[in-house]
């Protein structure tokens, strides 16, 4: 029973994404596959799917069978490479195509992400103290502000910041965008190599800015979007003009990749510095490999899908509404990990009844923060 409840989720996961799909005929285009109606209902989906791949990380750490969702734990990371794309995307074309698109950037663009964070940073902290987690009063101050992370996965949302702050620097001050994106990859690259040095903390505590490879396993794709924002044109007459071959060699690399990037993972490569008589260099060296494939595997599934998207539309009504609240899905649904996986609140065993109330209360608690949250976007960001 548990494996059949697991194979449904992860049918109506695909039946959600494939329910009303369009495909071009054959010389004919998704000219739309950029757009953001289009980006954000795919988003959707693939936030249920970051959660999915979170479910799947969290029943191996339990013991428990993850069934089909196994093969997530380790390619998930790619969905999270397509937020980061569309992310960069979405700046350089706005920036490029948006009369003064600078002018309130900063509390438009900062507001709409930092209002969800620390909305659900106080329900966490509040949720921890209903728990009797032991805190301190300093501990306290430092998760509201979000230094510390009670939430590790609300990293995202603390590095987007980042970027933008980063762009909105960079490109209010240099005018030229070829020296503007070398900048953004110089910006992006000492955060890659500060967050490989920094390790995951003491203990494997990851709870602090830059702990963890997932700080830098997926960041070069908001690079990705930057650059084909600037070069659309070229770059989308290209896929067209190659597009058979260009598909293949993204699929077989993505999937060729995924072999030796899962090995790397599972023997601990990202870990290494807690072997013994590891010295930095060689820390950094096995780290850095690692991350070479894993980004690798990344870029190449990424570019596949965005090949699919230019004659494959997957868009439809539960997308959409899920791309609206894709972020408070993405912020929120460690709760319910924490409460039913590590804190076993109901005591359930069964694998496929655990994904379905974390999914189902993750989905439901998302549409329930979003009208707050959004209320609050709508007077402060506007």
């Amino acid at each position: 029973m548990s494996q059949i409840l697991l194979w449904i989720v992860c049918l109506l996961t695909a039946g959600v994404l494939l329910f009303g799909v369009k495909v071009a005929k054959k010389g004919e285009w998704q000219e739309d596959f950029l757009s953001l109606s289009t980006s954000k209902a795919l988003l959707g989906i693939f936030a249920v799917l970051i959660v999915l791949h979170h479910l799947a990380q969290l029943m191996g750490n339990l013991q428990m069978n993850p069934g089909p969702l196994a093969y997530l734990e380790y390619v998930g990371v790619c969905f999270v490479g397509m937020f980061f794309f569309f992310s960069g995307y979405g700046l350089m074309y706005s920036k490029n195509n948006r009369e003064d698109y600078f002018k309130g950037f900063m509390r438009k663009r900062m507001g709409s992400i930092l209002i969800p964070f620390y909305f659900c940073i106080v329900i966490f902290v509040v949720f921890s103290l209903a728990m009797q987690m032991p805190m301190q009063p300093m501990e306290i101050v430092a998760y509201l502000s979000g230094w510390w992370l009670l939430n590790t996965q609300m990293w995202y949302v603390v590095e987007i910041a980042f970027l933008y702050l980063a762009f909105y620097i960079i490109f209010r001050l240099v005018k030229n965008e070829t020296a503007g994106l070398w900048l953004m990859g110089l910006f992006i690259t000492v955060m890659v190599i500060a967050s490989i040095l920094i390790g995951h903390g003491p203990e494997c505590e990851s709870n602090k800015w830059l702990q963890g490879e997932w700080w830098f396993n997926t960041t070069y794709m908001f690079l990705v979007g930057m650059i084909v924002a600037k070069n659309e044109e070229k770059v989308v007459a290209f896929a067209k003009r190659n597009y058979p071959v260009l598909l293949i060699i993204n699929l077989l690399a993505a999937v060729g990749l995924s072999f030796p990037t899962i090995a790397r993972v599972q023997e601990g490569a990202y870990y290494c510095e807690y072997a013994e008589g590891m010295t930095l260099p060689v820390i950094f060296g096995i780290k850095f490999s690692t991350f070479l494939l894993q980004y690798g595997m990344v870029f190449f599934a990424v570019a596949a899908i965005l090949l699919l998207m230019m004659k494959v539309k997957c868009q439809n009504a539960v997308m959409t509404s899920l791309g609206k609240v894709s972020l408070e899905l993405y912020l929120i649904h460690n709760l319910y990990l924490i409460m039913f996986g590590y804190m076993g609140v109901g005591g359930i065993t069964n694998p496929g009844i655990f994904a379905v109330v974390i999914i189902a209360c993750a989905i439901v608690t998302a549409y329930v923060i979003y009208i707050p949250i959004h209320w609050l976007i709508k007077r402060v960001c506007k």
